[in-house]
């Protein structure tokens, strides 16, 4: 852990003295492509975003591919899949019991489609995506994987992961090998 720290501090020292040398360049990102961030389902969302303030962040347990968790989560007769049942049972309830301030806000659910979801993916496809505007849940999935935005991180960051993570549907090895600034930690156990 130490020399994944003095690696850390190494790759921040170095980012500052880029940011010292080129404040433009910084603050555009170092380099990211620029992408339409208001647009659903079109990932990433990196573009049009300054420099952060920060001099480092730490990613505990974040989506990382929606698409592998809901592929692992969905088979049946499997420990992922009663967990699958367990949360959407309380994502019911939670919809349930905060329907009014939903209703408040303009956020209008299909109170009996959002009861006939036994599972996160039917839950997504009754609730989630329509509260958040996304045409089919492919899109709201590959938008919201971290996946999509770990090339685009120029703060040091920490990503830490549990392997038994029912939600981990991969890790993002590649992704945070090719990046400088992201460093990945995982525990056998969460």
């Amino acid at each position: 852990l130490a020399e994944a720290d003095n690696g850390l501090y190494t790759r921040m020292d170095q980012q500052q003295q880029q940011q010292q040398q080129a404040p433009d360049a910084a603050a555009e990102g170092l380099g990211a492509p620029a992408a339409d961030s208001s647009s659903r389902g079109q990932a990433p969302a990196a573009a049009g975003l300054r420099g952060s303030g920060l001099i480092g962040a730490a990613l505990v347990s974040p989506p990382v591919c929606l698409h592998s968790t809901n592929n692992k989560m969905g088979k049946p007769m499997s420990m992922k899949f009663m967990y699958n049942l367990a949360v959407a049972y309380k994502l019911r309830e939670y919809v349930k019991e905060h329907r009014a301030a939903f209703q408040a806000l303009g956020m209008n659910i299909d109170t009996q489609a959002m009861l006939n979801s036994w599972t996160v993916s039917s839950f997504d496809d009754a609730v989630t995506l329509r509260l958040l505007g996304y045409p089919a849940p492919h899109h709201y999935y590959r938008h919201a994987c971290s996946t999509n935005y770990i090339p685009h991180i120029r703060t040091p960051t920490l990503i830490l992961l549990s392997r038994d993570d029912p939600f981990l549907g991969m890790l993002p090895k590649e992704q945070v090998t090719a990046n400088p600034f992201t460093l990945l930690a995982t525990t056998r156990r969460g």
